[in-house]
């Protein structure tokens, strides 16, 4: 599959359709994984490049695109985290927090998945950012045992390994006993 640079602006469609084309190839790992995997060649091959050349513009038509494929949603996620544009730029922070709590427990894997991506750390934030998503993902996340340890399992999991990040989460759960709930969870669920 020829994932080169092309020239001229980028389209939505035609980034899409070499990321479907990527995920088709045999084997490899779950959809998920060949998902983000293909998106990133295809960032890496299409997206940076015209970054490079022709600054934000390049990515005018993919922001104005969004949600018309949770696969290109995956490529601006993918682009802010390689490129290091703010998150907050290219997707609004309620419609992240939204797209979270419907992965977690609305049953829109597919087609949130780039909110989830998010959460995890892959985008454009600040360390501070960061927090303020994944807390404010927590405040509004039902007491569902499953959803609480998937955000303990993947973004709490990133924020701990930041500087000072098990300290401040373990302060953090003495005072909100939902996050110390996440914490237990994860603890004694492998």
């Amino acid at each position: 599959m020829d994932v080169s640079t092309p020239g001229g602006p980028l389209d939505p469609s035609e980034v899409v359709r070499r990321i479907e084309s990527l995920c088709q190839l045999p084997g490899g790992p779950d959809p998920e994984t060949r998902a983000y995997l293909a998106a990133g060649a295809v960032v890496d091959a299409l997206i940076l490049p015209a970054l490079e050349r022709e600054g934000r513009d390049a990515i005018r038509l993919l922001v104005d695109a969004r949600h018309s494929s949770p696969l290109l949603d995956l490529a601006l996620v993918v682009t802010c985290d390689r490129a290091r544009i703010n998150t907050f730029t290219v997707f609004p922070y309620e419609e992240i927090v939204e797209g979270v709590i419907s992965y977690l427990c609305g049953g829109r894997v597919a087609e949130d998945d780039w909110a989830w991506n998010i959460a995890w750390g892959l985008s454009g934030l600040s360390d501070e950012e960061h927090w303020r998503l994944v807390m404010e993902v927590i405040r509004r996340c039902p007491w569902d045992d499953d959803a609480l340890w998937m955000i303990g399992d993947g973004p709490i999991g990133e924020l701990q390994m930041q500087r000072d990040g098990m300290r401040r989460i373990d302060e953090l759960a003495r005072e909100d006993p939902k996050l110390a709930r996440i914490l237990r969870l994860v603890q004694e669920i492998p």
